[in-house]
């Protein structure tokens, strides 16, 4: 059915099984990182394939690899792929965990790029949540988990890109003195342009920068519109764009 899929200018997913739907955030992330010199790309959490898609929409002579923990998650990635011809040959996709990942997968990227999930969960009852509820909370991938992974993963100039919740500013900082991270970019995302900032995307690097580049985006104007500076970052993607 037309509703069960997502379309973008130049090509469609379908949105319909992953444990975690196409979003303003993902888009967003994948929209902002800085890949142009990436030849090996990891796409941690890759739900559909969101991400890792439009990562081989903007550059195409990168090599994708897109994971997720959940079964029907990676199924649909992978019917992308077939509807996706175009895109197919730069992007594959593997179920399995980033822990089991950065143990067995023996090799280093260029750029990796994660939408991490974001909210607390009572870990006494995971056995019961679903697969939606696992892909948004922490504790099936902590922010702990993420960094000192990556860490394993990243090629000594390589970078990584991802959004996190704006409350978890601080925690970030730590994790990064833990693991040696550097945030070389930054973007604080609010609604729009009188709210506070709820999102924070960020670019770390295990070289430290002379400056970090700071920068801010309302998505939507004082008058409910798409913001210009929405529309430039998102506008080779969005139809209504």
């Amino acid at each position: 059915m037309l509703q069960d899929y997502f379309y973008f200018k130049d090509f469609a997913l379908r949105n319909r099984d992953a444990a975690l739907k196409i979003n303003t955030d993902g888009v967003l992330l994948a929209a902002w990182a800085d890949i142009e010199n990436a030849i090996s790309i990891l796409d941690i959490g890759t739900a559909g394939g969101v991400i890792a898609f439009v990562l081989a929409y903007r550059y195409s002579d990168a090599s994708i690899l897109g994971i997720d923990i959940c079964p029907h998650s990676i199924l649909e990635a992978e019917y992308n792929r077939t509807i996706n011809p175009q895109l197919a040959t730069n992007v594959r996709f593997v179920h399995q965990s980033l822990q089991e990942h950065s143990l067995e997968c023996g090799q280093t990227y260029d750029h990796i790029v994660c939408n991490p999930p974001f909210f607390d969960i009572d870990k006494s009852h995971t056995s019961v949540v679903s697969p939606k509820q696992k892909a948004k909370h922490s504790y099936t991938l902590s922010l702990d988990v993420l960094l000192k992974s990556c860490s394993i993963l990243m090629a000594e100039d390589a970078k990584l890109s991802i959004v996190i919740d704006y409350r978890d500013d601080v925690s970030i900082d730590n994790y990064c003195s833990l693991y040696k991270f550097y945030i070389t970019r930054k973007m604080l995302v609010s609604g729009t342009p009188s709210k506070e900032p709820n999102r924070l995307l960020l670019e770390l690097s295990k070289t430290k920068p002379s400056n970090v580049a700071v920068s801010d985006l309302a998505i939507r104007d004082k008058n409910g519109n798409y913001s210009e500076d929405y529309i430039t970052l998102t506008k080779d993607l969005y139809l209504n764009f």
